[in-house]
């Protein structure tokens, strides 16, 4: 069976953050997209935008000395252009160590990313990792 529109540009942002690629993330975003980073750390609310979205993935990887993965995602939903994805995310900044599942539902529409919400299992790991 052939994956929906949604499912393939979802696992592009996806294979993209994995791979740290700039270019392959903005090529499915554009000024209307949305990255809601779920938490209460000083990283999470609002991006709008490739740039802001692309600076967001930039500041992270400064802060973890680039050790910032995304573990292989599977798809767990697509409809109508929404697609959830769970992977895994795993980094480590100074003495802390981050490695929790993670979840991406992305909205697609016009071939790009217009909407994508990003939590983490444990909420409260991520936040004392990015504070």
């Amino acid at each position: 069976m052939k994956p929906a529109a949604g499912d393939t540009i979802a696992r592009r942002l996806y294979a993209a953050l994995d791979g740290r690629d700039a270019t392959a993330v903005a090529a499915v975003l554009d000024d209307a997209s949305v990255l809601h980073l779920a938490g209460a750390s000083g990283l999470a609310g609002d991006y709008q935008g490739g740039e802001a979205i692309i600076g967001l993935l930039r500041r992270m990887a400064e802060l973890t000395g680039g050790s910032l993965r995304y573990g292989a995602a599977r798809p767990v939903a697509d409809a109508r252009g929404r697609t959830v994805l769970m992977g895994r995310t795993s980094a480590i900044r100074r003495d802390r160590r981050l490695d929790t599942d993670v979840t991406i539902a992305v909205t697609v529409g016009g071939g790009v990313v217009r909407e994508a919400w990003v939590f983490c299992l444990d909420q409260a790991a991520c936040d004392g990792f990015w504070a």
